[in-house]
């Protein structure tokens, strides 16, 4: 699906955007908000529980889940901002597996 939607806009721009037009956000609805942040919490804490269990803890990601946790709302909000990423937007159908999150790593 996230990758369909890319090579849809890129290819036929036209039709992506007929397609968005009629779609909206839905996890950070009025009545779906909590229900989104507190999951998302959830998995972020349970990630950072077991990087803390670790013989050597990963301190500078423990921080960043720490902060990520933190402001997961505003972020979430981010993250689901099609305009502020475009063209690089996708057709996303809300799940947050791994393997459905582009990560950029910054050596510095």
């Amino acid at each position: 699906m996230h990758a369909l939607s890319f090579v849809l806009q890129y290819r036929k721009p036209q039709l992506f955007k007929a397609l968005i037009s009629e779609m909206s956000d839905n996890l950070f609805r009025p009545d779906m908000a909590a229900v989104t942040v507190e999951f998302g919490k959830k998995y972020i804490k349970r990630t950072r529980t077991m990087l803390e269990q670790e013989t050597e803890p990963a301190v500078k990601q423990i921080e960043a889940l720490k902060k990520l946790e933190i402001h997961f709302q505003e972020i979430g909000m981010k993250c689901v901002d099609g305009q502020a990423v475009a063209p690089y937007a996708v057709i996303c159908h809300g799940d947050l597996w791994n393997n459905n999150i582009l990560y950029k790593f910054d050596v510095s």
